[in-house]
């Protein structure tokens, strides 16, 4: 192409042979003045094609600052030679005439190369994105460093944002990642401290922890899948209370259902979680009792006096047969092993707070055979009817003074005596401890072995007094080992006391029942065979005085019952739960 432009006229390529022998080469002059000792390489006439392999990161040299000069003098037009050499300028002179045509048409096709040069390097991009050696051309330095910084500016503050954002997205979801990992390591570890305590429990369970007739005897078993039953677990955190729920549902498979204060939110290291979490678990108790079923167990500590007397209530008001458990670990009153095993965070402190309450409220109101709830319907039923034929009796009428004090009035039996509690027949009465011999009679090995244990009691009569309505009951030589030696006189043979309350008088207190049966017992004893009335379906009835009236059963009721004990409400106790104790008096005993 250059040839081309250069070759339009002979004589003028002929003075510029002429020229190139004649005249020694000038140092170069640039259009702009005289620059400082670091100067950029002149620019050839024509480029050079660069060469690939030191195109990959070339380095623009540093260059110093210029200023812009006004435009050259006409006569000092910038002439560029050919490849290798150095454009320079011609002093006028005479024959030179054509020479500075030449040199325009040279300029202008310098500039033409310059300007393709410059597109052809903007249309191929460097690999890395890295800015072209500055060139010398039409411009000056400081436009086409400024054109080029701007692009360079933007892209960097583009980048710096981008890396900013993406290293805050990063850390927010480093932070995410590290939270969630860290909760469910957490709840893995909570997972497995849970797991290796119960695992621990189950590979240390000593023989014996386990070991109750209500898991093991056939009759009893069969008693209890019969029978509406609350099986209340007791046991401090690692005592091993949940291993013996999950004993007692693998025996009563199918008929059981556990209500376990941990799917409450029942912590015992947070006292904050206990008023919620019981009206909850409470919730969850009455909807099993009231849709009656057969085995319900609570798996909790209950290791207060409040929380058992609670549990009592329930089971009282839905007619359910009530009974303690703890595990029978050789740990389970040790506070050391206890806080080891267990997987709530509780210190020595807090456990053994803990087993002081537990203590306290180990000893029940009192023990007792308590009737399954078939029997004690059959016997209300028969209580009822005996109620009823007696109160229309003449010679019932005759003695009528005895309960209403004015013999023109009538007495309504059924409405005289009331009774809306479990039926049963205590057999020592504690009152948490406080009754001499209480702990003692407690700790007994019979009462131990035979603790949920199901019995048949013989009941042998009906009685009323003006205070009581009860059943005498006939003790076996093996419910005998359970009854205290000192609960009778000494003239009256052992078990003479045993008894079924089915009802109290406004006011009396069930114990009375027991002592009205004795001095019926004492007069027989002495020879008074009192007055016989008549032979009623069920069986004889004899007037003994005083308003005692005794129906000896014709034949005896056999009821099913079990060996258990009965928690409430304690003396002192203010509200609602003083007056309740008050009309559960006559139906405890």
């Amino acid at each position: 192409m250059e040839n081309q432009d250069v070759v339009q006229d002979p004589q003028v390529n002929s003075s510029v042979e002429e020229q190139k022998q004649e005249e020694p080469q000038p140092e170069p002059v640039t259009a702009s003045k005289q620059e400082p000792e670091q100067q950029p390489e002149p620019v050839s006439a024509e480029p050079k094609e660069p060469e690939p392999e030191k195109t990959s990161e070339p380095v623009p040299e540093k260059q110093p600052e210029e200023t812009t000069e006004p435009p050259p003098e006409p006569e000092k037009e910038q002439k560029t030679q050919p490849e290798g050499q150095v454009a320079k300028t011609e002093e006028p002179g005479p024959g030179n005439t054509p020479k500075g045509e030449v040199d325009k048409i040279l300029e202008k096709t310098v500039d033409h190369k310059q300007e393709e040069k410059a597109e052809t390097k903007m249309e191929k991009p460097e690999p890395d994105a890295q800015p072209e050696p500055k060139e010398v051309t039409g411009k000056s330095e400081a436009e086409v460093a400024n054109q080029a910084g701007k692009p360079a500016e933007a892209e960097s503050k583009e980048q710096e944002n981008q890396t900013g954002k993406q290293e805050e997205a990063e850390s927010k979801e480093q932070e995410n990642q590290t939270g969630k990992q860290e909760e469910a390591e957490s709840k893995e570890q909570e997972n497995q401290d849970k797991q290796a305590s119960e695992d621990a429990q189950a590979t240390e369970i000593a023989e014996g922890s386990f070991s109750f007739t209500f898991l093991e005897d056939e009759a009893t078993t069969a008693f209890v899948r019969s029978s509406r039953t609350l099986i209340i677990v007791r046991g401090l955190p690692g005592s091993g209370k949940s291993k013996l729920a999950s004993t007692i549902n693998t025996t009563y498979q199918g008929l059981c259902t556990i209500i376990c204060a941990d799917n409450h939110g029942i912590k015992p290291e947070k006292s904050s979680t206990l008023a919620e979490g019981f009206k909850a678990m409470d919730a969850a108790i009455v909807e099993c009792l009231t849709s009656a079923k057969e085995v319900v167990v609570v798996d909790d500590t209950n290791h207060t006096h409040s929380r058992v007397a609670r549990l009592e209530e329930l089971a009282e008001e839905h007619q359910y047969l009530a009974f303690y458990v703890e595990p029978r670990t050789p740990w389970n009153r040790n506070v050391e092993q206890l806080c080891r095993k267990t997987h709530r965070k509780l210190d020595k402190s807090q456990m053994q707070t803990m087993l002081n309450t537990m203590s306290e409220t180990s000893v029940p109101f009192f023990f007792g055979w308590f009737l399954s709830s078939s029997y004690q319907d059959k016997l209300r039923s028969m209580a009822s009817d005996f109620l009823k034929i007696l109160g229309n009796l003449d010679a019932f009428k005759k003695h009528i003074g005895d309960f209403s004090g004015d013999p023109e009035k009538g007495v309504d039996l059924e409405q005289y005596f009331s009774d809306k509690g479990v039926l049963h027949c205590t057999t020592k009465f504690c009152d948490y401890g406080k009754e001499q011999g209480a702990k003692e009679y407690m700790e007994k090995q019979e009462v131990c072995e035979s603790y949920g244990r199901a019995s048949e009691l013989e009941l042998t009569a009906l009685f009323i007094t003006p205070r009581t309505a009860g059943a005498q009951v006939s003790l076996s030589e093996a419910q005998l080992q359970l009854w205290p030696e000192d609960s009778e006189k000494e003239d009256l043979p052992r078990g003479s006391r045993a008894h079924v309350t089915l009802g109290c008088a406004e006011g009396v207190e069930p114990v009375q029942t027991g002592l009205d049966l004795l001095e019926i017992i004492a007069q027989k004893k002495q020879g008074e065979e009192g007055e016989k009335i008549q032979d009623l379906d069920l069986g004889a009835l004899t007037y003994y005085g005083k308003g005692a009236w005794m129906l000896s059963l014709k034949e005896p009721i056999r009821a099913q019952s079990c060996f258990s004990s009965y928690y409430g409400p304690k003396k002192g106790d203010g509200g609602k739960e003083s007056e309740k104790k008050k009309k559960l008096k006559c139906t405890v005993m």
